[in-house]
């Protein structure tokens, strides 16, 4: 299954809420999410830039993925591949992966504003260490510009990378790290 998706980095959360807002865009959702992602112990799914995830979507739905990520971080939209299910137990699918041989990585937390727009969807997304973004997600490359053009951005605004891109670019040693939260 593939997820159409790019993002725009160092936005003002304000602005662009007010403006979705206007464009008659649904706010669905404001939460913290945990997350918790698993690689086995040789690192094989880091090294295809991939992982397993276990989160807490913050508002009742625990949700387990496999997710590659394309390796750029250029402009445009990208094509993820993506596989994701609801469980019912963050901790019991924890002790699941552990109990095969997978190794927890780290556990990650990140603040979520949710709104959609007919197909589209806008994640107003904040980690640790990092400036707000937004991700505009679509069912194919072109709505989803559509998406980034209707908030008053072009695809020279974009950014294909994910959050560990991001950290990358700052300098910062995220893979380092066991635990990225907010204080």
């Amino acid at each position: 299954m593939k997820e159409f998706e790019t993002r725009v980095l160092g936005i003002n959360k304000a602005e662009l809420a007010k403006k979705l807002e206007a464009l008659g865009a649904k706010k669905v959702k404001d939460v913290l999410q945990k997350r918790i992602t698993f690689d086995y112990p040789d690192r094989r799914l880091d090294a295809k830039n991939a992982f397993i995830r276990v989160r807490d979507n913050g508002s009742g739905k625990v949700e387990l993925a496999y997710k590659r990520n394309p390796l750029s971080s250029e402009a445009g939209v990208s094509a993820s591949e993506e596989i994701e299910l609801e469980i019912s137990d963050m901790g019991k699918a924890k002790a699941f992966f552990e109990a095969i041989g997978l190794d927890a990585k780290q556990l990650i937390e990140t603040k979520r504003i949710t709104y959609t727009l007919d197909d589209l969807t806008f994640d107003i997304d904040e980690w640790p260490l990092l400036p707000p973004f937004v991700e505009v997600e679509g069912p194919n490359e072109a709505r989803v510009m559509e998406g980034v053009a209707l908030l008053g951005f072009t695809e020279a605004d974009t950014f294909q990378g994910d959050a560990g891109s991001m950290y990358d670019q700052k300098g910062i040693d995220w893979k380092a790290m066991k635990v990225i939260a907010f204080d």
